[in-house]
């Protein structure tokens, strides 16, 4: 989403239709956007990358690895990349929906309510979706606890619910943080309808 041009767009409709909908408003809510989506973008790069180059080294291990447990458990885990990514891809196809076009303001507004909503369900559904990269680490645990030994095998496997935990609960507080920015959109979109009555 370009914000310079959404905000452009949206102020002049706003100053030339003479609506009564706060530019301030539109502009805050905009500006607040543009600085998430900042912040978010470097980290998305990384986290692309990564996900690209540790997808191949994983779907190796499994071709590769000592013990059917081993290989399952990579196999597990390139699938749960292999997730990741998609669920990646799905989201900047959504973030493209709110860029905008030929259309009002309102149905511009909707858009964004619409596409942050489900970018939140996205997110609430981390845990589920990146389950196979930490049941497959699990295995490798197990594997570790068996052969080799229970305390490496238990500690790893300690690390990896405590990882989980951290990663549903990050998703979940970024979920949130999309809610609320969806509630603004919510409210500059009840002005807009407030407007046209």
């Amino acid at each position: 989403m370009n914000d310079d041009v959404l905000r452009a767009a949206w102020l002049s409709r706003a100053a030339n239709d003479d609506e009564t909908v706060s530019t301030s408003t539109i502009g805050a809510v905009l500006h607040e956007a543009h600085l998430r989506s900042q912040r978010e973008r470097g980290v998305r790069i990384l986290l692309a990358s990564a996900l690209l180059l540790l997808c191949p080294v994983l779907l190796w291990a499994a071709a590769h690895g000592r013990v059917p447990l081993i290989r399952g458990a990579y196999a597990l885990m390139a699938a749960g990349v292999g997730i990741g990514v998609f669920a990646e891809w799905v989201w900047l196809r959504w973030s493209r929906l709110v860029a905008p076009g030929p259309v009002d303001m309102r149905s511009q507004v909707r858009t964004i309510v619409s596409v942050l909503a489900s970018q939140s369900q996205l997110l609430r559904a981390a845990l589920f979706w990146c389950a196979p990269i930490f049941a497959g680490a699990g295995m490798i645990a197990y594997w570790i606890a068996q052969a080799v030994s229970v305390t490496e095998g238990v500690a790893l496997a300690v690390g990896i619910g405590v990882a989980w935990t951290i990663a549903a609960a990050k998703s979940r507080a970024k979920a949130r943080a999309i809610d609320e920015q969806r509630s603004r959109f919510e409210q500059v979109l009840a002005e807009l309808s407030a407007s046209e009555l």
